[in-house]
């Protein structure tokens, strides 16, 4: 209905228009304002809309058709159906100073009133929003598609048409002001049949897994119980661990279940280690070390490749003091000259050896 109540005034030739002509034009479009009572609903609270967006503006004093629970007429903004073109800075600076939210900010554009031109369409629909009460909380792709036409403009702007946290922070708003929420990969887990079904005080088995075609292998070992002392198997996606385990509790895990933690043997991988253990502190999360093990005894040292994009050599002590000396000093040689052995060195066809040798 609101849609074509903006029609009209589009399209209304006075300044004024009152409230019986727009019904009477709704009619029409086949709106029955007087006999329906929820077309009556939806009207009011379209108009009550067009207020706060100051596209329609109230009289000094209004009369109220107490049917409608409205005022009898209203005047239109006349810069409401203007192509921004064609407004002068003096509009543009009135409609910055009495036409937006107060909770927008405005000195920013009021200072950059060519900026305001150009981000205008953007900074109308995010008044809309803000300006209508609580707002409902939607992904941030979500919210950056509704105000910007880019999914990507709040959470990937330098892969979107259109950085829309530039105007947010011109506007001096948050995320949360708009309703829009970042969250986090999927949550890729599989569980063991009897993961559930644990005694409390049982202490499960949990091991995180870098990469999907590794964890796939390891999910099907672990589902057909070939691998029975691993009781959930997590996908980490990379580094994108670090924000979704943050749901391991709401899938029954528990702080005082073991975790481990199994990755590419390079610089990233066990820099992602290093963090997911320091985020989570709480929890005790170790490298699978007989993993670990198995797969350079697998590939030997001599036959790592050379890393593709070069990456930083971080501090690795903490990561090899889970191991012997001499796993230390191989994974050591492997992360100084710039070396890898990718996880993916393990398959289906190693999981007999995995069963014997275990995590740890």
């Amino acid at each position: 209905m609101k849609r074509f109540i903006l029609n009209i005034l589009k399209n209304h030739k006075n300044k004024w228009i009152r409230l019986d002509s727009l019904v009477d034009q709704l009619s029409k479009s086949k709106y029955h304002i007087s006999s329906d009572e929820q077309q009556l609903f939806l009207f009011r609270q379209a108009v009550i809309e067009l207020v706060s967006e100051n596209i329609l503006i109230k009289a000094k004093k209004p009369q109220v058709i107490s049917f409608y629970q409205l005022d009898e007429k209203y005047l239109i903004n006349p810069t409401a159906f203007t192509p921004v073109s064609l407004l002068s800075d003096k509009q543009l600076y009135l409609e910055l100073t009495t036409g937006l939210f107060h909770k927008l900010g405005k000195n920013y554009y009021l200072q950059h009133v060519q900026k305001y031109k150009e981000d205008r369409p953007y900074i109308l629909r995010i008044n809309d929003l803000v300006s209508n009460g609580p707002v409902e909380t939607l992904t941030a792709n979500e919210r950056a598609f509704e105000l910007f036409g880019d999914e990507k403009a709040l959470t990937s702007p330098k892969h979107a048409a259109f950085d829309g946290n530039v105007v947010l922070k011109n506007l001096e708003l948050t995320l949360e002001d708009i309703g829009a929420e970042i969250v986090s990969e999927p949550f890729v887990y599989t569980k063991s049949e009897g993961f559930d079904t644990r005694d409390v005080t049982s202490v499960r088995t949990v091991l995180i897994v870098e990469n999907k075609d590794t964890y796939w292998t390891l999910k099907n070992a672990v589902l057909q119980s070939d691998l029975d002392y691993i009781d959930m198997v997590i996908f980490g996606k990379g580094k994108a661990i670090l924000s979704t385990f943050r749901y391991i509790e709401e899938v029954g895990g528990r702080v005082s279940d073991r975790y481990y933690y199994f990755g590419d043997l390079d610089s990233e991988g066990i820099e992602i280690f290093n963090l997911f253990r320091k985020k989570y502190s709480e929890y005790e999360i170790v490298p699978a070390v007989a993993y670990y093990e198995y797969m350079i005894n697998k590939v030997g040292v001599e036959n790592a490749k050379a890393i593709r994009t070069h990456q930083k050599v971080k501090d690795c002590s903490s990561f090899i003091g889970y191991f012997s000396d001499l796993t230390g000093h191989n994974i050591k040689t492997i992360v100084e000259n710039n070396l890898y052995i990718p996880q993916e060195a393990i398959n289906k066809t190693d999981v007999m050896e995995l069963r014997v040798i275990g995590l740890q």
